[in-house]
């Protein structure tokens, strides 16, 4: 009796196939995020999200951010502006996370010298702990203070759980002379 290549590799899958579905079959989903399935916690790194809900503004514009649970969280916001300016006469827009209305803890500033086209967008991100009475504000808009609008993106504020944090020290490194290249030229 002869059997085909292909008729061989079907069997072989099958046979695959069925030894995986004996090793899993005892398993259970997990249906509920704050169960505990065979004596395993839950995940904590949960995400909460807040976008605005305005068009734009004039000049610099607040948005309260709801306050999550105290904790370590990575903070993070990203937006993008309809494009205004001219070369001549370039407008920067900007966005920038506070902590109690005084704490700078991300900031991002872009600025734009053409009035279509892409969209001006920023990005800021950083750890930031959160404890009992703290307050959270995304303040963003323009520099000279002009109207301005959202474009595919309004701003929207993650402030996402950790674990926890390890703190660490960033030690500078010594270059060598001669080994690192920028455009052509060796520093």
């Amino acid at each position: 009796m002869r059997i085909s290549i292909s008729k061989t590799g079907t069997v072989v899958a099958i046979a695959a196939v069925a030894a995986l579905g004996a090793q899993y079959a005892s398993a259970a989903p997990n249906h509920g995020a704050n169960q505990v399935h065979n004596n395993v916690a839950p995940l904590r790194n949960i995400a909460y999200v807040s976008s605005a809900s305005s068009t734009g503004g004039t000049g610099e514009v607040a948005y309260s951010i709801p306050t999550p649970p105290r904790g370590i969280y990575e903070g993070s916001f990203s937006a993008n502006f309809f494009p205004e300016g001219t070369p001549s006469a370039p407008e920067t827009f900007s966005c920038f996370l506070v902590k109690d209305g005084t704490t700078l803890r991300a900031q991002s500033t872009v600025s734009t010298t053409y009035s279509s086209g892409f969209y001006a967008g920023v990005n800021g991100s950083n750890t930031i702990k959160v404890a009992a009475g703290d307050t959270f504000q995304l303040y963003c808009g323009t520099a000279d203070g002009t109207a301005w609008s959202w474009g595919s993106r309004p701003a929207q504020v993650t402030l996402t759980r950790l674990d926890g944090t390890v703190p660490g020290v960033l030690a500078a490194t010594a270059h060598k002379a001669g080994s690192l290249s920028v455009a052509g030229s060796t520093h």
